[in-house]
């Protein structure tokens, strides 16, 4: 009943003035990560970094995956790392920071990255190039195992964990793959002659998913069936 409850995302609790005007939200810088270490050479504009949150460790505070690199005047992948973050608690002040745990190597940017909502521990990257790699976070020895690893000549543009723990990748001409138990398990293709398609994202707690192309246009498709665009958001 906890693991239903979680899936469903957190809920807002307002209090009772949360309709007058003086109520603000108040947002604010809590902790800077710092990858600048692993990139001696390089210059702080260079560095480019995707994140994502993995499964809570201490009290509501998550993991933090960083996938960093540098690029060379020529767009060209110098160094590449996937960093790992856990949240600590600090026995100076008794706030809690994440600290790097562990870090690996990576061949080349890695431009994408996304958790399976259905086990927090495992998540996926990708590289515009067509580099996809699946992990899965070992919180005992606080080290990453890589479980899936495939090389194409896609692009891919985006990708999301759909609700049966398949992995849903896309590639700007409209290929749409499913990945399933480390292997492929449905393909499709998107009709994107119109334009490009530029990113994706599932839905949560079902098969369904949205797609995006260069024009604007939204798509609203299903892993479900053979065709799998349902119809066109307006």
């Amino acid at each position: 009943a906890v693991e239903k409850e979680l899936k469903e995302g957190l809920t807002q609790v307002y209090d009772t003035d949360s309709r007058s005007s003086s109520h603000v939200l108040s947002v604010g810088a809590f902790q800077e990560i710092d990858v600048k270490s692993h990139f001696v050479d390089a210059d702080e504009k260079q560095i480019t970094a995707t994140a994502t949150w993995l499964s809570v460790t201490m009290q509501s505070n998550p993991v933090l995956a960083i996938a960093c690199s540098t690029r060379s005047s020529i767009n060209e992948p110098k160094n590449a790392f996937l960093i790992i973050f856990e949240p600590q608690r600090s026995k100076i002040d008794g706030n809690i920071y994440w600290q790097e745990a562990s870090c690996i190597p990576v061949k080349d940017t890695i431009d994408f990255l996304t958790t399976n909502p259905e086990n927090r521990d495992m998540f996926a990257g990708a590289s515009s190039s067509g580099d996809l790699y699946i992990w899965n976070y070992n919180k005992s020895s606080a080290q990453l195992d890589e479980i899936f690893s495939k090389a194409s000549e896609d692009s891919i543009v985006g990708m999301s964990f759909l609700t049966d723990n398949c992995l849903l990748t896309c590639s700007s001409d409209g290929n749409l793959i499913i990945y399933k138990k480390n292997s492929i398990d449905k393909t499709f293709k998107i009709n994107a002659k119109e334009s490009s398609v530029t990113a994706l994202t599932s839905i949560t707690g079902s098969n369904d998913f949205v797609v995006g192309l260069l024009n604007g246009k939204l798509f609203l498709c299903s892993s479900t069936s053979s065709n799998p665009i349902v119809r066109e958001l307006n």
